[in-house]
């Protein structure tokens, strides 16, 4: 079982739209996911998407990233922060067992 899984925005929001969003804590027993996608999100509640909101799922930790120089390599911020994150500690796609 993969317990540790960092999450970008693409699958909250799809999994979400899709009414599937608890599907990622019934995969993965921790879902952490960077500060700057759950603000992305945030965002785009605020445009009336239908989205989820990272703050109000009990099995969603929001995280701190502190480097961000893949930022500088034209990746969006989701995919920058995933990739930095994959490089350090949880995996963003496989997880850690």
């Amino acid at each position: 079982m993969v317990l540790d899984v960092f999450c970008n925005t693409s699958p909250l929001q799809y999994l979400h739209q899709v009414g599937e969003l608890e599907l990622l804590p019934a995969l993965f027993e921790h879902v952490q996911v960077a500060e700057a996608v759950a603000a992305e999100l945030a965002e785009g509640i605020k445009r009336q998407i239908a989205l989820p909101n990272v703050e109000q799922l009990p099995w969603a930790t929001t995280r701190t990233v502190s480097d961000t120089g893949l930022l500088l390599s034209g990746l969006g911020i989701g995919w920058a922060i995933l990739l930095i994150w994959d490089s350090g500690s949880a995996n963003g796609c496989g997880g850690r067992r």
